[in-house]
């Protein structure tokens, strides 16, 4: 994954190993986060409600504003890029589009 300061992923190209991707998607706890949530949750959640359940199961390390930030910029993304989740960034909603249980292992 391309990096430029340790805070601060950048999407990069899915890669041929499914275990790389794996662990590259479980690498972040906010990301975690958001992939246990978007589990839980049926249909389409708005980036603002998926931001603050992600704050709430982060609470020492992020504010809502934060983690939706994170959210738009990075997270959803890598998530889009793997085929697990649909962002429509028009109307700032999100949905699950492939099972997730295989990445809460």
């Amino acid at each position: 994954m391309a990096t430029t300061n340790s805070r601060y992923e950048t999407a990069s190209p899915p890669t041929e190993n499914r275990a790389t991707d794996y662990y590259r998607l479980r690498s972040n706890r906010q990301r975690r986060a958001t992939i246990e949530v978007l589990s839980e949750r049926r249909g389409r959640l708005s980036i603002d409600e998926l931001a603050t359940a992600v704050a709430e199961r982060t609470p020492t390390e992020i504010t809502t504003d934060r983690a939706k930030i994170r959210l738009h910029h990075v997270d959803l993304p890598l998530l889009v890029e793997a085929g697990i989740a649909e962002y429509e960034r028009e109307d700032g909603t999100v949905r699950v589009v492939e099972p997730v249980a295989d990445l809460l292992v």
